[in-house]
Formats: C-alpha cells, sequence, structure tokens
C-alpha cells in the first residue's frame, strides 16, 4: 500500500493540477476546459495509473478502474456545458447530475465522493463593506428571502437565490470583496451549532497536506478521491477571462453544484478555495470560502435552517475597535515577541508577515472575545 499512495503522489506532481486555471488564449471556455480535461485524462493514462491501482476492487462501484470513473464524469461535465451554452439548461442539469451520482455513491465501502463532515463550534467570519451606519446581526446574515432580486450572479450564487457566504479567516472574506479599504468594512463572526457536510473543492497542496498523521488505509482514500473528482474541482476552478462581463461561463459547473446541493437533504453546502488568492504568497497558511444555500424558504427573511445552525456575534470594525483599544487583543507572543502562529502572507512584494500582526487577525482577536446567539 504504502507503494500505491508513493505512486499516486507522483501522478498527482504534474501541472495539470495546478489551479486555479487561468485562460490566456483566445480559446473560449468551452475549448478551453475541454483540452484541460482531456490533458488530465492523457495523464493518468500515461502514468499508467490502472495498473498502479490493480489490486483495488473496483465492481461494487459499477466501474472496472479509476481511469473509466473519471473518463465518465469528464465526458458528462463536457455535454452538460456544451447543453448549456446551446440553451438547454435542463438537459445540461440532468447530465450532470448523472455525472455527480456516478461518483457520489454514499452507501458503498468504495465511497470516493469528496463530501467532509464539519464538526460544531467551527470559526466563520463574514464582513461588509461599510455604510454610513454600522450594520445589525441581521443585515450581515444573508439577503432576506423579500430581497432576493439583490441577489446577482457569482461564481457560486444563483441569481435570486439568497445563500449564506463564509470564509474561514477574515483575511479571506477581504479578498473575495476585492480588498476594500480596511477601514471600510464590518465584520462578524459566526459558530455552527450542529454539524455540517460539505462538498470539498480542495487545492492539490491542501490536500496533500492532510494526510500527514493518518493511516495508510485512509491517505489512500483520500488520494483517490481527489484523483476520481479532479475534473470537478477543475471545471469549478477557472479564473473569469471577462470579470466584468454579465455572462461568465466560468460560473456554470459551480452554479450547477451549489444546486445539487439545495436538492440533496444529506449536504448542506460547498467548501472551495478562492480564484482571486495567490496561494503562493502564504506561508504555513491555508484559508478557504463556505457556501450554505437555504433549505427553507418560507414567508420569513431568513431560512429556518440556517438561523438555527449559524449563531453569530455582535458587529465590529477597525475604527470602532480602535475606539475601544485593550491589550487583549495581543494574542499568540511569546518570550521575545515570537509569534506561536506561524502563518505568514505577502502582502507587499517580497515581504512576509505574520498573520498574527495584522488588522485581519485583530479583527479575528477582537470577535473572538464575544459570544455567539442565534437570530431572533
Amino acid at each position: 500500500m504504502k507503494s500505491m499512495i508513493e505512486d499516486l503522489k507522483r501522478i498527482l506532481s504534474h501541472d495539470v493540477f495546478e489551479l486555479p486555471y487561468n485562460q490566456v488564449d483566445s480559446a473560449d471556455f468551452y475549448s478551453f476546459i475541454s483540452d484541460k480535461l482531456d490533458s488530465y485524462k492523457e495523464h493518468l493514462k500515461t502514468s499508467k495509473i490502472d495498473e498502479v491501482t490493480k489490486s483495488i476492487d473496483w465492481s461494487e462501484s459499477g466501474f472496472k478502474n479509476i481511469t473509466v470513473r473519471v473518463e465518465q464524469l469528464t465526458e458528462k461535465i463536457k455535454a452538460s456545458l456544451g447543453q448549456y451554452l446551446n440553451g438547454k439548461v435542463l438537459k445540461s442539469t440532468e447530465l450532470f447530475y448523472e455525472g455527480l451520482n456516478q461518483i457520489y455513491f454514499y452507501n458503498s465501502s468504495l465511497n470516493v465522493a469528496t463530501v467532509r463532515e464539519l464538526q460544531t463550534g467551527q470559526e466563520f467570519y463574514r464582513i461588509r463593506r461599510a455604510e454610513e451606519q454600522p450594520f445589525s446581526r441581521e443585515e450581515m446574515f444573508h439577503i432576506p428571502f423579500q430581497k432576493r432580486h439583490l441577489v446577482s450572479t457569482q461564481r457560486y450564487s444563483i441569481p435570486g437565490l439568497p445563500s449564506l457566504y463564509l470564509g474561514d479567516t477574515i483575511f479571506i472574506c477581504w479578498t473575495e470583496l476585492d480588498k476594500p479599504k480596511i477601514r471600510e468594512f464590518y465584520s462578524t463572526k459566526l459558530t455552527n451549532s450542529k454539524a455540517q457536510k460539505v462538498i470539498e473543492i480542495l487545492r492539490k497542496a491542501d490536500m496533500i497536506n492532510s494526510l500527514d498523521g493518518i493511516t495508510d488505509e485512509w491517505k489512500l482514500t483520500i488520494l483517490l478521491r481527489y484523483l476520481v473528482t479532479f475534473p470537478l474541482i477543475a471545471a469549478c476552478s477557472v479564473r473569469t477571462k471577462h470579470p466584468k462581463g454579465s455572462f461568465k461561463p466560468e460560473y456554470i459547473i459551480p452554479q450547477m453544484l451549489l444546486q445539487y446541493v439545495t436538492e440533496h437533504a444529506d449536504i448542506d453546502g460547498i467548501k472551495y478555495f478562492s480564484t482571486k488568492i495567490n496561494y503562493k504568497q502564504l506561508k504555513d497558511f491555508t484559508t478557504y470560502n463556505y457556501v450554505f444555500p437555504p433549505k427553507t424558504s418560507k414567508n420569513n427573511a431568513f431560512c429556518d435552517k440556517l438561523t438555527e445552525t449559524f449563531h453569530l456575534t455582535e458587529v465590529t470594525s477597525l475604527e470602532l475597535e480602535e475606539i475601544k483599544y485593550n491589550k487583549k487583543y495581543q494574542t499568540g507572543m511569546l518570550m521575545g515577541g515570537e509569534t506561536s502562529d506561524k502563518r505568514k502572507l505577502e502582502i507587499t512584494s517580497g515581504e512576509t508577515t505574520y498573520y498574527s500582526q495584522t488588522v485581519f487577525k485583530r479583527l479575528e482577536s477582537a470577535l473572538n472575545l464575544l459570544s455567539c446567539s442565534k437570530l431572533n
């Protein structure tokens, strides 16, 4: 088994796994992602992955080997995109769901579905650009149903469907908001009172790092999971070629994945990396976005399930924290001024800074002093 694990890691060293993808040529999106997915299939074949994994019994899944599973998912994604771009949205959705259902078989011992359970008490953050008055806690939750006309198209956003978008650091929230001036946003912390199951759209480096300290059996499962689901991960992780365009084909698959979540009671949300962050500028530091769509849509302003699950603090900002400055913010420091938090990021070119010394961590520390409670 150890040799198989090392062989799979070798296969994963190819540059086809370097995400997010950038569209640098004149090709349309369909041609671009099709070429990428075809390159991935060819890489698996030339790497002789079926020979590497021949000791695995795939019969329970209905496929004879891993390349057949990848081929099926890849072709479903390509066919789904083609139908969507031809205006056949219903057929597109059917094809995409067929592809997902082929890899998400929950009752099998060969389950390689990339679904993870988040335990209770996880910390999330949410920020909004400042307006004339500070935001209330209600204004920091998802857009109310009666204002769904404000919900525009985003990578993991279906127009008109208010969802709860969170980050696991204020830094990623700030980046996703296109880096507003540091004193021009409000923030809140949220925690989940119930375990949540999320589909993971992971970077390869973070998946590899997750292998430390676990059994070989579990390592093999995680590696196979990533290889089988990589066509989906790749199709969700292409930077937009025309950021200001009204229609962005790069959002088709992520939006259908979110729709898939809304229709499955046993999946709560999606965990996904940012296409706006240059992760090479982060050291010992990873950060992710989360989206949790509503599962109920009654006459009240918010999804009952989301308000029951996610509790949030009062709202604060850097300006408010400077007014009430106190030494309790100085966290994580050891004798001699060294920090126990080793995470670093590069804000200015060529210069790394400890995350614990940034304003993002200062705001997170301030929010950690507040208690979370359910919206009334």
